[in-house]
């Protein structure tokens, strides 16, 4: 077999390989192998001069191809928080009593959510946060597990 056989197989084993990541990653080094075998082919360049081409086509297809691939198949999707991400920013009403000390409950549309008041773990020099009556408004700050950070409204 020509060097420029196992540029191809190399080349087409790396696009194949690019199916499974979807990052463009292995496409622009597959694209680095058919450029290779163009130069072993074509120009019948000796082993450096393969190892040059692929080295060199490699870094422009990462530099300048990938990124504009990148934005061009993602410019459509969708980069809204989603999971337990989106909470964050909501608004929900306190359902059981959140104290400084202890948890309470937080409904969250039809979902009640264990919930602590967000200054309850800060520094020592803050004061006490006061408790939260059920009934009140307050929006959620951070998510930490199944427990949502939130402060009063």
């Amino acid at each position: 077999m020509e060097p420029w056989h196992y540029w191809t197989l190399i080349g087409f084993s790396l696009i194949a390989l690019e199916m499974l990541s979807g990052d463009f990653v292995f496409a622009c080094f597959g694209a680095a192998a058919f450029a290779a075998a163009g130069a072993a082919g074509g120009f019948e360049a000796p082993l450096k001069g393969q190892l040059g081409t692929f080295a060199i086509a490699a870094a422009v297809f990462l530099a300048a191809v990938r990124p504009a691939a990148k934005r061009l198949l993602y410019r459509r999707s969708d980069r809204r928080a989603s999971g337990v991400s989106a909470l964050v920013g909501q608004r929900g009403v306190v359902a059981d009593e959140i104290s400084a000390g202890s948890a309470g409950r937080v409904k969250l549309g039809s979902e009640e959510w264990r919930a602590i008041h967000a200054a309850a773990g800060s520094a020592a020099s803050d004061p006490i946060p006061i408790p939260i009556p059920p009934g009140a408004p307050v929006e959620i700050v951070a998510v930490s597990g199944a427990t949502l950070e939130v402060r009063p409204l």
